[in-house]
């Protein structure tokens, strides 16, 4: 196992597909996935499209990943998450 993806376990560890969560700017790589099932809102500094964009114009990454960017839910920075989460659609009620 690479030491990525014992990262990614150790941080994944106690992730349910059922609880709601956030995930802070996955871009291309997201650890929790909506398309494998996981109740995830993405939080992002760009919407979706923004992003696809983004990826498709840079080297790094390649192709044939950016359909793996997932449609944004929050748009905006992670140092603003507590104000950006209680001023969305999605509050969970958590402030």
């Amino acid at each position: 196992m690479t030491q990525k993806s014992q990262l990614l376990n150790m941080l994944t560890k106690h992730v349910t597909k059922d609880a709601l969560g956030i995930e802070i700017t996955p871009f291309f790589n997201p650890a929790v996935p909506k398309s494998e099932g996981y109740n995830v809102l993405i939080l992002d500094i760009q919407a979706a499209d923004g992003l696809r964009d983004r990826a498709r114009e840079s080297d790094l990454i390649p192709d044939e990943r950016v359909h793996e960017i997932e449609d944004v839910d929050i748009v905006g920075d992670a140092s603003s998450t507590s104000r950006l989460v209680s001023d969305s659609p999605y509050d969970p009620g958590f402030n």
